[in-house]
């Protein structure tokens, strides 16, 4: 009987270069298969030099002021968010064209004045001017 010899010699290399293009092709599918998330910023209205400053009668102007402490003054009133928002609601329904003044203490954390931000949004009043103070 004849024996056939098979060289039972391994290599150890690997051929890398189809790796190189299964990399790209997971980074392609992994682009093309998230989702992309596009948050909406705050859109402001910047004042325009051209034009004549409009006079607000102090009446007209509801001012929340947020200090270093996470304390919420309603027209220097201590409040809370849902006291604001149900105060702010009440004024849209009366004049919808009511300015809200949300003053920011320098110390205060930007995540309160964001939420103020958020509650004056939802109440559905437009007019809004935002002061940093010392």
């Amino acid at each position: 009987m004849i024996k056939i010899r098979r060289s039972a010699r391994m290599t150890s290399e690997m051929s890398m270069s189809s790796m190189s293009d299964i990399a790209f092709l997971l980074i392609i599918f992994f682009m093309v298969a998230s989702a992309f998330i596009f948050r909406d910023g705050l859109h402001l209205v910047l004042p325009d030099s051209t034009r004549k400053p409009v006079i607000v009668k102090q009446k007209d102007i509801t001012t929340i002021t947020v200090k270093e402490s996470g304390t919420i003054l309603l027209n220097r009133k201590k409040a809370a968010a849902g006291e604001v928002l149900d105060y702010l609601k009440e004024i849209r329904d009366k004049d919808a064209d009511s300015i809200v003044l949300i003053r920011v203490d320098s110390g205060a954390v930007y995540q309160d004045a964001v939420d103020i931000i958020d509650i004056v949004k939802l109440s559905g009043l437009t007019r809004l001017s935002i002061k940093m103070t010392d």
